[in-house]
């Protein structure tokens, strides 16, 4: 490969002089001597500031193609800024050579046209995200670019979190507002007030569960059981009783666990087990042979138990909330000594 650039550079016209003991400094006519910025060291004011400045040459093949850039001048906050050391006189590919293509076309272009460009970019290579000004520092024939920058990695990286914040926020009211709109429309009652008592229960389950997983992307099943039965246990007392091993589902599974858990308890509570004085309720979970999560919700000791002869609101809810939301299964089996429900949840529901 050919790299092309001038073996002499003529002095460089007002605003600056390069190569000199002082770096950048400015050159004013005598007659300016009063002016306030006369005979100001450019190279020791660059040396303060926070950002990163470099002047680069350009590197082009034969074909006029930018394919590097050398540093010829940087100041202090270069290499905090880059990462990059004792750069002066060294090229960029020296450094990366797999540097994005984009950073010498847009050199390249300031270069030669002289419009100036600004523009945030990542610089993969350094690990880095960056907010660029460069413009060109001279005459074309010399293609010399001055570039100011600031990495703005932190930066970038917070606006990534606030994105990803913003989206799952809007995810989560949608699936609220698909999930409330579930619940109104399968709950039927006989009266206004009745009507209003199994909507609020539902709505209520609902809210315990985000606040069970305000803090956190998932939540402990023995947990939410805990946090779901409590209320019922004053009914119960420690006719009540699970076990299972220890596992955390992410916060849609926790929801539609807890919805069905809240419709079976209530069931329960009003006509199975927990309705007589020696009724019980044992749930347990365990880990299938495909990978799936079974849960068991075993009744016994309450009224005898007949099938239902149509199937109930609070079935419908279960059923959406587990094989329509979470793709898994849901059966009954009316046995007379009690129900008994088992649930199946598949991999694709519990690990994302």
């Amino acid at each position: 490969m050919c790299l092309s650039s001038p073996a002499r550079f003529p002095p460089i016209p007002p605003v600056c002089n390069l190569g000199d003991d002082d770096g950048l400094a400015f050159s004013a006519d005598s007659n300016d001597a009063g002016s306030a910025i006369a005979g100001i060291n450019y190279r020791d004011l660059l040396d303060r500031i926070d950002h990163g400045f470099c002047i680069i040459e350009m590197l082009f093949d034969a074909e006029e193609k930018p394919v590097d850039y050398r540093f010829l001048e940087v100041n202090a906050a270069f290499e905090s800024q880059t990462g990059l050391k004792n750069a002066t006189g060294r090229t960029m590919r020296s450094f990366a050579p797999d540097h994005e293509d984009y950073w010498f076309e847009i050199y390249g272009r300031v270069a030669l046209s002289g419009e100036a460009a600004r523009f945030e970019l990542p610089a993969e290579k350094l690990g880095r995200f960056y907010d660029v000004h460069a413009f060109r520092l001279g005459p074309a024939h010399l293609r010399r670019v001055a570039v100011v920058f600031s990495d703005i990695s932190k930066r970038k990286r917070d606006e990534h979190r606030l994105a990803l914040v913003s989206a799952e926020i809007d995810h989560r009211a949608k699936n609220l507002f698909a999930m409330v709109s579930s619940m109104i429309r399968l709950t039927k009652a006989e009266t206004v007030g009745e009507f209003r008592e199994k909507l609020s229960g539902r709505v209520a389950s609902l809210v315990r569960s985000h606040q069970l997983l305000a803090a956190t992307p998932d939540a402990d099943l023995e947990e939410l059981i805990e946090w779901e039965m409590d209320g019922f246990r004053a009914e119960g007392g420690h006719r009540i009783a699970w076990s299972g091993p220890t596992v955390r589902l992410p916060r849609q599974a926790a929801q539609s666990v807890l919805l069905v858990l809240h419709e079976l308890a209530t069931n329960a509570l009003k006509y199975g087990a927990l309705s007589a004085r020696d009724g019980r309720l044992d749930l347990s979970w365990s880990w299938g042979e495909q990978g799936q999560l079974d849960l068991q919700w075993v009744e016994s000791g309450g009224p005898e138990v007949r099938p239902p002869r149509r199937q109930g609101v609070g079935t419908g809810v279960m059923l959406g909330a587990i094989e329509r939301q979470l793709g898994g299964k849901v059966s009954f089996d009316w046995r007379p000594g009690g129900l008994v429900c088992r649930l199946s949840l598949p991999r694709s529901a519990l690990f994302k």
